[in-house]
């Protein structure tokens, strides 16, 4: 598994004994949605469909049975547009190095995280030791 990881700031693969991502490294899931063009053509072609109706109409007429117009126009594409997406995503992973391993790396994560107002806990191992030492030092 570790030939599809490879660290997208410095391009160095991921060591090979791990489960799901490496220790320390990051995950980032990309997630973009786009109107589907389908959909949107059948969207276009109701309104035509209803317009070319109600045109054949007398103008005084058209108001009245613009409603029945619509329903029976809805009526028509409804299983079309039941088995058409509305939008359709493109999703993207990539992955960072631990950004404590390396400066550079961690230089532009820190840039990354502040940019996307991120708000990254430092899991050290320190402050992780300190809070054990805290929450014993309280129960005794």
């Amino acid at each position: 598994m570790s030939d599809d990881i490879f660290c997208a700031i410095s391009g160095i693969p991921a060591p090979e004994t791990y489960s799901e991502i490496p220790e320390g490294w990051v995950k980032i899931t990309i997630e973009r949605q786009y109107a589907n063009p389908k959909w949107m053509a059948i969207q276009v072609v109701k309104q035509g469909l209803m317009q070319q109706t109600l045109e054949q109409l007398p103008p005084e007429e058209q108001e009245k049975h613009l409603m029945m117009v619509q329903i029976q126009v809805e009526a028509q594409y409804a299983l079309l547009e039941q088995n058409t997406e509305p939008y359709f995503s493109h999703v993207e992973e990539v992955y960072i190095s631990n950004p404590e391993e390396n400066e550079g790396v961690k230089q532009v994560w820190n840039e990354i995280t502040e940019s996307l107002g991120l708000d990254e806990e430092d899991s050290s191992e320190e402050e992780e030791i300190e809070v054990v030492e805290e929450t014993v030092q309280s129960i005794t």
